[in-house]
C-alpha cells in the first residue's frame, strides 16, 4: 500500500502543520531548539501536546506560524 493523501487524516495535528509548511523535523528542531526526538514523540502521539508545557506548544506554533490550537487540536 502506498502512502498518499488518505494518510493525512491519521497524522497528528503537529505533523500535519509541519508537513503543510514543508518543514523537516530537523528544520523545526533548529527553529525551536526542541530536540528532533521530542518532536518525533509529539508527532507520533506518544506524548499528548495537551500535557506539554504551554511555552513548548507556543514555541512550536510560532515556528510553524499557526495558532497553538492548530498543533494541539487540529483546529
Amino acid at each position: 500500500m502506498t502512502k498518499g493523501k488518505g494518510n493525512t487524516e491519521a497524522m497528528t495535528p503537529l505533523r500535519k502543520a509541519r508537513t503543510d509548511k514543508g518543514m523537516s523535523r530537523h528544520q523545526l528542531s533548529m527553529a525551536t531548539d526542541i530536540s528532533i526526538r521530542n518532536i518525533e514523540v509529539y508527532e507520533q502521539g506518544k506524548v499528548n501536546l495537551e500535557n506539554v508545557a504551554y511555552k513548548t506548544v507556543v514555541t512550536l506554533a510560532n515556528a510553524l506560524q499557526v495558532p497553538p490550537e492548530v498543533i494541539v487540536y487540529g483546529k
